[in-house]
């Protein structure tokens, strides 16, 4: 005979298992359904910057030069965020994210400025990715051998450059002193030139024209924030470059300012008769500057497994980035300062030369 006691205790647990169970359904429908404020990382699309891209053509074009056949592929890597303004990522997403080895979860403050709206972090990229094809135009053309005549117009001053209450928006630099050498600033790659051969805290004079009068101003430099070497002025420049080459690149839907590198060695490969890849698969991330410097990007290792998983066996990166490198086996890491650099390393992939590579201390 059972008693009533012990038949109340097992409904009672049976109540218990089933609320528990109950719970555990709500909390993974909680999870699905809200909003995480997380932003995440994983390998996006590679794309041959020789080639074309589906429906819109040849990616670089170039006019105005002679040109040459390519061969092989210069692979620009990107990265796929989901996540932050206009988009809606759930806490399950986050969750199975953290389990992947290939992506990466970061705060969503770490990524986008608070209050930013889809459409402006879809201009901020766009933006980005203008001045990184202009960059690598200018730094190709500069690689190659050309004059690329500019202006340097100052659109805005850092808070904690030297130059802050010093130059100001539309002031024109037109001449620098450096070293006791007076240089007049009309070509592309001059000042970035000289900041690259300045140490941190050296002090440069300009002669600067503002409204239609000529000004002596000086201040010092300070140490790059993007991996370059030498140092910066803590200031935004328009260089207003004029070509002399025409030169066009198309790709839709890719923002951002990572493709600099590649592209510039596209156009390399395009304008020269010797090829850059000898027929290989070489992908590479790193952001340009007019002088040629390859600085500092993120997503290393997501752009570094979309790589892998698109055929390439090289991976040309910022030497910036080199702590960043997860090693994954069937791609070799190779680390550039500048694209002078990432040209001779390119010609020695190509050529079967690999012995002396620089590599990083992970990679």
């Amino acid at each position: 005979m059972k008693s009533k006691r012990s038949d109340k205790s097992r409904r009672q647990g049976r109540i218990g298992k089933a609320m528990m169970a109950l719970s555990v359904i709500g909390f993974l429908i909680l999870g699905v359904a809200i909003r995480a404020p997380y932003v995440i990382e994983s390998p996006g699309p590679t794309f041959n910057v020789l080639g074309t891209q589906s429906g819109h053509g040849q990616i670089i074009k170039v006019a105005g030069a002679k040109t040459y056949p390519t061969k092989g592929q210069l692979r620009m890597v990107t990265v796929s965020l989901r996540g932050g303004p206009g988009t809606h990522v759930t806490y399950a997403e986050v969750l199975l994210a953290k389990m992947r080895s290939d992506s990466e979860v970061l705060p969503e403050s770490a990524v986008y400025p608070a209050g930013a709206t889809a459409k402006q972090v879809q201009q901020v990229s766009q933006a980005q990715m203008e001045d990184s094809q202009l960059s690598a135009k200018v730094a190709a053309l500069s690689e190659l051998g050309y004059q690329v005549p500019a202006k340097f117009k100052v659109t805005g001053v850092g808070e904690d450059s030297d130059f802050q209450g010093k130059l100001k928006e539309n002031d024109i630099l037109q001449e620098v002193t450096f070293r006791g050498k007076t240089q007049a600033l009309n070509q592309a790659s001059m000042l970035f030139d000289i900041l690259e051969d300045a140490a941190p805290g050296t002090t440069l004079d300009f002669k600067v024209q503002r409204a239609g009068k000529n000004l002596s101003i000086s201040g010092k430099t300070r140490k790059p924030t993007d991996g370059r070497n030498g140092s910066q002025l803590g200031i935004y420049l328009d260089p207003q470059a004029k070509l002399p080459v025409d030169i066009k690149i198309a790709l839709q839907e890719v923002g951002g300012p990572s493709a600099g590198t590649m592209f510039a060695l596209g156009i390399i490969d395009r304008m020269t008769a010797k090829s850059l890849t000898g027929g290989k698969e070489i992908s590479g991330t790193g952001a340009i500057a007019y002088g040629g410097q390859v600085l500092a990007i993120s997503g290393i290792p997501q752009k570094m497994a979309g790589a892998k998983e698109d055929g390439a066996h090289w991976f040309l990166l910022p030497q910036a980035n080199c702590d960043q490198v997860k090693p994954i086996a069937g791609i070799r890491a190779v680390p550039v300062q500048d694209l002078q650099q990432a040209r001779e390393v390119s010609e020695q992939i190509a050529a079967n030369n690999f012995k002396n590579l620089p590599r990083c201390p992970a990679g």
